[in-house]
């Protein structure tokens, strides 16, 4: 035995008989649907020249109202203007003659 096989712990006919081992259960026989042939399933081709594909949301391809898409712009560009406090707290500072004092 090398180290792969022991390592894996493939250890071969030499190896200890496994404990508990569960005895797999009478399998239950199930029964077999009766198939009509006269309603076979078939699948829907959604590519060219077959079936319309299901609807989709279109809500957010909307032509939106003028005043709705500005108020959305100019949500978005105040939120990227935002800075955070300890950067903002050096937009407060003093011209150079007041702070010689």
């Amino acid at each position: 035995m090398n180290f792969g096989e022991r390592f894996r712990g493939n250890y071969g006919e030499n190896s200890a008989p496994k404990r508990g081992v569960k005895v797999a259960a009478p399998a239950k026989k199930k029964q077999e649907k009766v198939v009509n042939p006269l309603f076979e399933k078939r699948p829907k081709q959604f590519g060219i020249g077959g079936a319309l594909p299901p609807k989709k949301d279109l809500h957010r391809f909307v032509k939106w109202p003028k005043v709705v898409r500005i108020q959305r712009k100019k949500r978005i560009l105040k939120q990227r203007l935002k800075v955070p406090p300890a950067l903002n707290q050096f937009t407060k500072t003093l011209d150079k003659n007041l702070g010689m004092w």
